[in-house]
């Protein structure tokens, strides 16, 4: 009998190890030091399909609005023409203008940078079920290497990966609740 072997998605994890402290990655971005910041990297879109950028806005909406002191959403990867339709969303939701920024496509090389910022990372799920079926999100395994806090929507690919409470926080991705 032939054997099965099945390979997950993977990060190189030297990168990571070698991107310094939050605190040195906030500036070497210009990022603010004393704000919390909610942390999403990847594009908004994958074959005209929305990664479920706009339930995070609304999950954010609601959480900034319960914290007592303010907090960023950073969305990193663009492109940035999909960017203005999340912040208009944000803005109407009443989040602050500079509570949230979108950052365009990064270079590859800059991404321990801006996930090593982050005081917790979000998978979210994306609005289309199919995509949410079949995905192996790279971005997983790359907060992982960046030892940063993980919320992740409860979907396959994930709960491969993820166990609720012990290596991260799963939540139920079709609320912003």
């Amino acid at each position: 009998t032939e054997k099965i072997l099945r390979l997950t998605s993977a990060v190189d994890t030297a990168e990571f190890e070698s991107a310094g402290s939050q605190r040195k990655c906030r500036m070497r971005l210009g990022l603010p030091p004393e704000r919390k910041i909610i942390g999403y990297v990847g594009r908004l879109s994958t074959l005209d399909l929305e990664k479920g950028v706009r339930l995070l806005v609304r999950a954010f909406a609601l959480l900034s609005a319960r914290l007592p002191q303010p907090c960023m959403l950073l969305c990193v990867g663009g492109p940035q023409k999909e960017a203005g339709e999340y912040r208009r969303l944000a803005e109407g939701l009443g989040v602050d203008r500079a509570a949230v920024l979108f950052e365009d496509i990064r270079p590859r090389g800059e991404m321990p940078f801006w996930i090593r910022s982050c005081d917790v990372c979000v998978v979210p799920k994306p609005a289309d079920d199919r995509f949410a079926r079949s995905t192996s999100p790279v971005k997983l395994f790359e907060y992982m290497a960046a030892r940063v806090p993980i919320a992740a929507a409860r979907m396959p690919g994930v709960t491969d990966v993820l166990r609720d409470g012990e290596n991260g926080l799963l939540f139920d991705g079709d609320s912003a609740d």
